[in-house]
């Protein structure tokens, strides 16, 4: 959408609702202090009611001590307590890796290649993996197991990709005992890291 532009070289610059919206939140709140305090828009975006255009450059600030200010700023925060204002995992890392581990292998076991089973594999691995996982080990919002969770899924995507390759049962079962070999290796191989 188009908006007017701060400076002239442009007539109009475009926007999207989003910043439309900000821009507007702002010379409501500039219009709010009624000219007690200046405000300057040095973008080369929207033009700001209420704000004056300027360059950074032609801005002249003035030195002060700003420590008074940085003190001001770190006294209205207090560190963040366990079970106040966050709540702790209710399982480590390191266990739910090792948990996940688990689960992924034997859902990824089969004794015999099956097309459906594996279809449903790929399509739900991470579904079927987490229903394995004790209950209330993952809680909404966690997301600790996602970086190893997508190196599998698009692992299991390029595995389908070359069983698709196959043209017989014999050639599927060859294909899946090798990928599953390689699968198994990496997922062992995969590890937690507290930082």
């Amino acid at each position: 959408m188009p908006v007017q532009a701060n400076f002239s070289d442009a007539e109009t610059v475009l926007t999207q609702p989003y910043f439309n919206q900000a821009r507007q939140m702002a010379e409501r709140a500039i219009e709010s202090v009624d000219g007690r305090v200046k405000v300057f828009n040095c973008s080369d975006g929207a033009l700001v009611r209420g704000a004056e255009p300027l360059r950074a450059e032609q801005i002249a600030l003035r030195a002060y001590d700003k420590q008074a200010d940085i003190d001001l700023i770190r006294s209205s925060f207090r560190p963040l307590r366990a079970g106040e204002d966050w709540e702790p995992f209710p399982m480590a890392g390191e266990q739910l890796l090792s948990l996940y581990k688990k689960g992924l292998l034997n859902e990824l076991k089969m004794k015999k290649f099956n097309w459906f089973k594996f279809a449903k594999i790929v399509d739900s691995i991470d579904h079927m993996v987490l229903k394995r996982l004790p209950r209330k080990s993952v809680v909404e919002g966690d997301m600790r197991l996602e970086p190893y969770m997508e190196v599998v899924r698009e692992l299991l995507i390029m595995w389908y990709r070359f069983l698709c390759f196959g043209n017989n049962e014999h050639e599927w079962q060859q294909v899946y005992e090798v990928g599953y070999q390689e699968l198994a290796a990496l997922i062992e191989d995969m590890h937690w890291d507290d930082l």
